[in-house]
Parts: C-alpha cells; structure tokens; sequence
C-alpha cells in the first residue's frame, strides 16, 4: 500500500513556526481542495486557484504544475477522517469557476502589475492539499481549557489561517457523523 509522506524539511520548518505559537501537538493532514489554473491566453498555467466552496478567500499556488500528491493513488488506502498516518478532510462540493474568477479579479485588482493572467475555461480539478494541524490548550482563569488549532501548509509550512474555518467544519461534520455512527451501533449491537 502506497503511503503518502510530506517533506521533511517543510515539516520541520513548519514545526518550528507551531512550536514558535506554544503548539506542541502536530499531525499531518490532507485537505481536498479544488484547482483552477491561471494562465495568459493561449499558454500553460503560470499558477493555481485553490479553492473549496466553504473557503472565503482562495490560496494563490504559483508554479506550472500542481503538487505530486493532486490525485490519491488507486492501491491507498484512505478513508475520510484519517488513517494511521494522516487525517483526511475532504471538502464534498468544488466551488464554481465564476466564484472563482471573481476572487481572482480582486487579486489582481490589489496587484495589478504583479498579475496578468486569467481563470482558464476548464473546470476545477480536485486536489489533496497537505498541511499540518497544531492543537494546543492553554488554561484559562476561570478554569476550563481553552483549545486552539493552527494550520500550516505542507508545501511551505507558512501559516494559513484561511483554511481554519474550513478544518474546523470537517472535523465537527466528522465528529458528528461518528457520534451518529456510535448511537446506531449501540441501538442495534
């Protein structure tokens, strides 16, 4: 069976930047995002839109290609919600090419020397983005716990806050679905 492994030295770069934050508590985990290219008329994609319909702001990925780890391989074996190695949050609806295109006008209206490219035509390709999850807790005065997560990509390890939201969804839908799954097997076990 295949195993799918982030980058060494991205891991600890972005370790580094958790532990920075009183994060002690990594793991690795893949995000299902949807990929769309940018590109100047008639010429290969220069960078990707990676978005998922629940994402506010899209990340920007410059670079013709997309990571190797675009499309899961046949023979692995993952399950939404995790494996030995790696918890897996995929994200059930792409987001449209004209909510995309709209994000990408407002990029380039911010840079607009930076940016001469445009959304192509072609719909979304899916994509397993891998990032890092920290998860701390810290006390609080009058008492409980108080729980935190940071997100930090698998490419680079920089921090993207812009995917919280989304992994904070995913693990409750998760969290929700095995609660419901526990109550059935307890009802009829």
């Amino acid at each position: 069976m295949a195993e799918r492994r982030l980058n060494a030295s991205v891991e600890q770069r972005a370790t580094k930047r958790l532990e920075r934050l009183g994060i002690r508590r990594i793991e690795p985990a893949w995000i299902k995002l949807w990929a769309l290219a940018l590109a100047a008329p008639e010429q290969s994609p220069a960078a990707w839109l990676l978005g998922a319909a629940e994402l506010r702001r899209p990340l920007l990925l410059p670079g013709t290609a997309l990571p190797a780890a675009s499309k899961p391989s046949a023979d692995e074996l993952w399950i939404e919600g995790g494996s030995a190695d790696a918890l897996y949050l995929d994200t059930a609806t792409p987001p449209s090419q004209a909510e995309l295109a709209r994000h990408w006008l407002w990029e380039r209206l911010a840079k607009p020397r930076l940016w001469r490219l445009d959304v192509a035509k072609a719909a979304p390709t899916p994509l397993w983005f891998p990032c890092f999850l920290g998860y701390a807790t810290s006390k609080t005065r009058r008492g409980p716990h108080h729980y935190r997560i940071v997100v930090a990509s698998g490419l680079s390890g920089e921090l993207l806050p812009q995917l919280k939201p989304l992994v904070l969804k995913r693990l409750l839908a998760l969290s929700r679905a095995q609660h419901h799954q526990s109550v059935a097997i307890a009802e009829h076990g």
